[in-house]
């Protein structure tokens, strides 16, 4: 397993936590979490998942990443919204013309988690 922590690369000042398990070859998965920063249902389940997979990684066939919470504000204040622009980050993929920091944040987590020529996707979130 590998962890790594990518900048954002603005002013505000946090990392976007990356775990990439697997090195064989087979299908790359990516994994995301926490697009809500209040839905933490779905991070927990990234954060189990990630706990699997290390106890487990020997038998994985492919390529995992997961990034367990992708709106680190939202996270900290438990909102929906981003707090720096409150707007949704789940709005903007795969991005917009007009720049707002999260678009900024989106970007910048996906590049630092897509492995070349990712078969699946999968976003965990939480329904109320």
């Amino acid at each position: 397993m590998e962890f790594s922590k990518k900048p954002v690369g603005d002013s505000v000042g946090f990392d976007v936590e990356v775990y990439h398990f697997g090195s064989r070859p087979g299908t790359k998965l990516m994994v995301t979490a926490g697009i809500h920063g209040g839905e933490v249902t779905g991070i927990h389940a990234a954060r189990c998942l990630i706990d699997y997979l290390i106890a487990h990684e020997k038998e994985l066939v492919g390529e995992v990443k997961i990034l367990p919470v992708c709106n680190q504000g939202g996270y900290r204040r438990m909102e929906r919204t981003n707090p720096y622009d409150d707007l949704d980050m789940n709005r903007i993929f795969p991005g917009k013309n007009t720049i707002h920091i999260k678009i900024i944040i989106g970007i910048g987590s996906f590049h630092a988690a897509i492995p070349p020529l990712i078969a699946y996707g999968q976003d965990f979130h939480f329904t109320n």
